[in-house]
C-alpha cells in the first residue's frame, strides 16, 4: 500500500509529514482499523519520521515523499 505525502516541517532530526491522498488496499474490508489509511483520510493526522532516509537524504519541507507499508503490516 502506498500513499502521497508531504513534508510539513523537520525539527530535531524528526520529520512531520501528512499524507495528501487516500491510501486504499484490498486488505481491510468497511470499517477496517487500518493505520495507514487512518493517516491519510483525516486533516490533521501526520506522522513523525527520521528526518535522514535510510540512504541519508535529509527530507526538507515541502518536499513530496512516498508512504509505502507491505499489506497486513499497519
Amino acid at each position: 500500500m502506498e500513499a502521497s505525502a508531504r513534508v510539513l516541517a523537520v525539527r530535531d532530526g524528526r520529520a512531520h509529514i501528512a499524507c495528501e491522498t487516500q491510501a486504499a488496499c484490498g486488505a481491510c474490508g468497511p470499517g477496517g482499523r487500518c493505520a495507514l489509511k487512518w493517516f491519510s483520510g483525516g486533516a490533521g493526522a501526520t506522522l513523525e519520521v527520521a528526518a535522514r532516509t535510510s540512504d541519508q537524504v535529509l527530507l526538507r519541507p515541502g518536499q513530496a515523499v512516498t508512504i509505502a507499508v507491505g499489506d497486513g503490516e499497519v
